[in-house]
């Protein structure tokens, strides 16, 4: 069963832990539905890894970013972006240098982070986000497959 995004994110807008991730293979579309639904539904659309390279302290110090300088940024960037629904894409290049500990603990960042703003992270799928379960009041996994969601369309 498909599961409608936008009534998703109107839900977990009610929930006090609003943060969720979308996964899917890499080049598949993710970037391009964030960015689709972002427009047409009062959210921000922030490309992490632009995020980093225009900020030079950011830059210089990639090789020791760790999951709580990621958690600190996420709060940055949380009061530059108005919107209700903050969409953050393109953080594979940090979850590729961190070790299976540093995964797990920003596993429990997205988990218990406390925010106003629904927050989604866009990521490829990784077998360590099968093994969390992270659920809302709704009982519905915070944890969505992009191919199950209605509004996504597979471009050919």
């Amino acid at each position: 069963m498909k599961i409608d995004f936008i009534k998703f994110l109107t839900k977990q807008a009610k929930e006090r832990y609003k943060t969720c991730i979308v996964y899917s293979k890499p080049l598949l579309g993710k970037t391009n539905f964030a960015k689709n639904i972002s427009k047409s539904f009062d959210c921000s659309y922030v490309d992490f890894l632009k995020f980093v390279i225009d900020k030079e302290s950011l830059k210089n110090n990639i090789d020791i970013f760790f999951p709580n300088d990621f958690k600190e940024n996420i709060k940055k960037i949380e009061t530059v972006y108005k919107n209700k629904y903050i969409f953050i894409d393109n953080i594979d290049f940090l979850l590729n240098s961190w070790t299976q500990r540093d995964l797990k603990e920003f596993l429990n960042i997205i988990d218990k982070y406390n925010s106003k703003k629904v927050i989604v992270f866009f990521i490829q799928d990784r077998d360590f986000l099968h093994n969390k379960d992270m659920k809302n009041t709704y009982k519905q996994n915070r944890i969505l497959d992009l191919y199950k969601l209605k509004q996504f369309k597979l471009q050919r």
